[in-house]
């Protein structure tokens, strides 16, 4: 939740939807998923406005969770 109340206001929507512990993942750590819907209710979002919450989204959960993004 506190999370979500750190957000821009652009996510509607994040929910975890996998959680993977294995071969491939570091031993001790666990690799998470999540969607997330981003929604602007007056206009169509620019690439560089879904980027910007995304990286949002990334250093909340690095700053409170020590998380990173794998690529």
């Amino acid at each position: 939740n506190a999370v979500r109340a750190a957000m821009s206001a652009l996510v509607s929507e994040f929910a975890l939807f996998d959680v993977y512990q294995g071969q491939g993942v570091e031993q001790g750590k666990k690799s998470l998923a999540f969607k997330m819907l981003l929604q602007h209710t007056e206009k169509t979002l620019t690439e560089s406005e879904i980027e910007s919450a995304v990286q949002e989204v990334v250093g909340i959960l690095s700053d409170q969770f020590h998380a990173t993004l794998r690529r």
